[in-house]
C-alpha cells in the first residue's frame, strides 16, 4: 500500500512540474529589451530608435512584433508625425492585438491609427467617422482592461500603480474623443468626455493636464453661446498654467479669451455701437497682452501657433477700429508666422480691408489674389460651391420649363400687342412728326449745356485733386520739395507756366512762385518754408504782386492760363 502510494505521489509531482512548466512563460530578452524601450521613447526617441533597429525582427515571437510594430510607430510618431510608415506599423499591431487579449495595447493601437488618421488626412466626412470609431473601440478596450503585464508599470509616472497608468491612457483617449467631437460639430459629446478626463486629472493633480481641458471646455461652451461658462474655464486654465509655470501653455487663455470677445461681436452681442467698440477694444487688449507673454518665449511651435493667431486677430480688431495703421502692422507681423490656411486667409483679407482704407488700390489688389487662392484651397469652401452649383442647375431648368409654357402663351399676346402697336402708330404718326423736331432742338440745347458743365466739372475736380496731391507732397517735407510741387504741376498742366511768364513779365520768378503756390492755397507760413523765405518776405512779395498786377487775388492771375 505504501508503495502504491509513493508511486503515485511521484507521478502527481511530475504532473505538476510539467504543468507549470507549460503555464509559465520565460521572456526572451528581445522582450525585455521591448518593455525597455517603452520607459524612454516618449522623451528620447532618438535613441528608442537606434535601439529598435538593432532588433532583428525575423527572429521575434508573433507578439514580440507586434509590440515592436507599435512601439516603432509610437517612436516614429514622436519625430515626425506625418511620417507614412507609421501607417503600416500600426496595421500590423493592430491584427495581433485585435485577435488576442491584451486590452491595454489593442487600445493603444486604435488610439495611435485615429490620431494618425485625423491629422494627416484631415477630418473630412469620409474620415470623421473611422477616426471617431477607432477612437470609440480604443475606449471600450481600455474600458475592459482590468491588469497589466509588471513591466509596464516601470514606465508610470507613479510607479507601481496599475490603475494609474491605465485611467492614463483612458483620459488621453478620452480628449481625442473629445476633440474629434468638436472638430464635427457635436459640441455636447465633446464636453462630456473632456469633463471625463478632467476628472482624472483632477483626482491625480495633474495641473498641466487640466490647462487642456479647461481649454477645450471654454471653447465648447463658448460654441454653445454660454458665455458666462466659457470665461469660468479659461480663467481656470489660466491659473493651472500659471501654478506650473507654463508661459506658452498660459497664452492660450489669450487667444481663447479673444476668440470669447469676437464671438460676442460677431453675434452681435451687445446693445450699442459704443459697446461693441468696447468689446473690440478688450479684444485687442488682450491679444497684445497675450504677445507681451510669448515675447521672450522660445520658437516653439504651438508659441509661433499662438503669435499668429494674435497677431491676425489684432489685424481684424484694428481694422474694426478703424485703426489701419495698426492693422496693417499687425496682419504684416502675423504673415509667414505659420502656415495655417484659415489663419492666412483671415490675415489676407483684413490687409486687402485695410489697404483699401488708406486707398493704397495696388498693395489691396496684391493681397486680393492672396485672399483669392488660399480660400479657394478650403475643401468646404469647394463643397459649398458646389452645392450652389447644383441648386442652381435646377432652379435654370425648372425656369425653362416654365418659360417655355409662358413662351406659348406670350407669343399670342404679341401678336395682339403687335397689331395695336400697329394701330397706335398709325394715329399718333402725325402729331409724332410734328413734335419731333421740337424735341430735337431741346435735346441739342440740353447736351450743349451738360457738355459745358462736364467741362467745367471736370475742370474743377482736376484742379481740386491737383491741390490734394500739392498738400501731400507737402506734409511729405522731402529735400526739394519746390522743385517736386513744379514738377506735379507741369505733369498735369504742362503749358501754364510759361504762358504765365509770357503774359506777366513784370513779376520776378519768386513772385510767379507765390503767385502759383497760392493759387494751391498754400498759407503764407506754407509758402516760406517752401521757398526758404521769411513769412514777411513773402508777405510784402505779395503786396508787390498786388500792384503789379491790380488783382488782389493771387490764386485767380494764374488761373486764366489753365485749361
Amino acid at each position: 500500500m505504501k508503495r502504491i502510494f509513493k508511486k503515485l505521489s511521484i507521478l502527481v509531482a511530475l504532473l505538476s512540474g510539467f504543468s507549470a512548466c507549460q503555464q509559465h512563460h520565460i521572456p526572451t530578452p528581445e522582450e525585455d529589451q521591448l518593455y525597455q524601450v517603452e520607459c524612454f521613447y516618449y522623451n528620447h526617441p532618438d535613441s528608442a530608435m537606434q535601439i529598435l533597429d538593432t532588433l532583428v525582427v525575423e527572429k521575434l515571437s508573433e507578439k514580440e512584433k507586434a509590440h515592436f510594430c507599435l512601439l516603432k510607430a509610437q517612436t516614429i510618431l514622436q519625430m515626425d508625425f506625418s511620417n507614412a510608415e507609421a501607417d503600416s506599423l500600426l496595421n500590423v499591431a493592430a491584427a495581433y492585438f485585435s485577435r488576442h487579449d491584451d486590452e491595454y495595447f489593442e487600445a493603444l493601437t486604435y488610439f495611435n491609427q485615429s490620431r494618425r488618421m485625423g491629422v494627416t488626412m484631415g477630418l473630412e466626412t469620409q474620415n470623421e467617422k473611422e477616426c471617431t470609431e477607432l477612437m470609440l473601440k480604443a475606449l471600450q478596450c481600455i474600458e475592459d482592461c482590468q491588469h497589466l503585464d509588471p513591466r509596464l508599470l516601470q514606465c508610470s509616472e507613479k510607479e507601481a500603480d496599475e490603475q494609474y497608468k491605465i485611467g492614463s491612457l483612458r483620459s488621453q483617449i478620452q480628449m481625442g474623443l473629445s476633440s474629434l467631437y468638436a472638430s464635427t460639430g457635436f459640441v455636447e459629446e465633446s464636453i462630456h468626455y473632456a469633463k471625463l478626463a478632467d476628472q482624472f486629472f483632477a483626482n491625480h493633480d495633474l495641473k498641466l493636464k487640466r490647462i487642456r481641458t479647461s481649454f477645450s471646455l471654454g471653447n465648447n461652451y463658448l460654441e454653445l453661446g454660454e458665455y458666462d461658462t466659457c470665461l469660468m474655464y479659461c480663467d481656470r486654465g489660466l491659473c493651472f498654467a500659471e501654478a506650473v509655470n507654463d508661459v506658452v501653455e498660459g497664452a492660450y487663455y489669450y487667444v481663447a479669451t479673444n476668440l470669447y470677445y469676437m464671438t460676442l461681436i460677431d453675434y452681435e452681442q451687445y446693445d450699442s455701437e459704443e459697446e461693441r467698440r468696447q468689446l473690440l477694444r478688450k479684444a485687442v487688449a488682450t491679444s497684445r497682452k497675450g504677445l507681451e507673454v510669448l515675447s521672450d518665449s522660445i520658437d516653439a511651435p504651438m508659441a509661433v501657433s499662438f503669435k499668429a493667431q494674435l497677431s491676425q486677430s489684432l489685424c481684424d480688431g484694428y481694422y474694426e477700429l478703424q485703426q489701419y495703421d495698426s492693422a496693417l502692422y499687425f496682419g504684416q507681423q502675423a504673415i509667414g508666422l505659420e502656415e495655417d490656411d484659415l489663419v492666412a486667409a483671415q490675415t489676407y483679407k483684413y490687409l486687402l480691408l485695410s489697404y483699401l482704407a488708406t486707398a493704397d488700390i495696388e498693395n489691396a489688389r496684391r493681397y486680393a489674389d492672396l485672399y483669392f487662392d488660399k480660400t479657394w484651397e478650403f475643401e468646404f469652401i469647394g463643397k459649398d460651391v458646389a452645392e450652389a452649383t447644383d441648386v442652381h442647375q435646377k432652379q435654370i431648368e425648372i425656369q425653362q420649363l416654365q418659360s417655355e409654357q409662358q413662351l406659348k402663351r406670350m407669343r399670342l399676346y404679341l401678336l395682339i400687342a403687335a397689331l395695336m402697336i400697329v394701330l397706335m402708330a398709325v394715329v399718333f404718326f402725325a402729331y409724332r412728326h410734328q413734335k419731333e423736331n421740337e424735341v430735337k432742338n431741346l435735346q441739342l440745347s440740353q447736351e450743349k449745356q451738360q457738355l459745358q458743365k462736364n467741362y467745367d466739372d471736370k475742370e474743377r475736380l482736376s484742379i481740386e485733386a491737383l491741390r490734394l496731391r500739392m498738400q501731400t507732397i507737402y506734409k511729405e517735407r522731402n529735400d526739394n520739395l519746390y522743385d517736386r510741387l513744379i514738377t506735379e504741376f507741369n505733369a498735369v498742366y504742362p503749358n501754364a507756366l510759361s504762358h504765365f511768364e509770357v503774359n506777366h513779365a513784370e513779376l520776378t520768378d519768386t513772385e510767379r512762385a507765390i503767385c502759383l503756390l497760392s493759387f494751391f492755397s498754400f498759407r503764407v507760413k506754407e509758402i516760406a518754408y517752401i521757398l526758404d523765405l521769411r513769412e514777411n518776405t513773402v508777405s510784402k512779395a505779395r503786396i508787390s504782386i498786388k500792384k503789379k498786377t491790380g488783382n488782389d487775388d493771387l490764386a485767380e492771375i494764374i488761373r486764366p492760363f489753365i485749361g
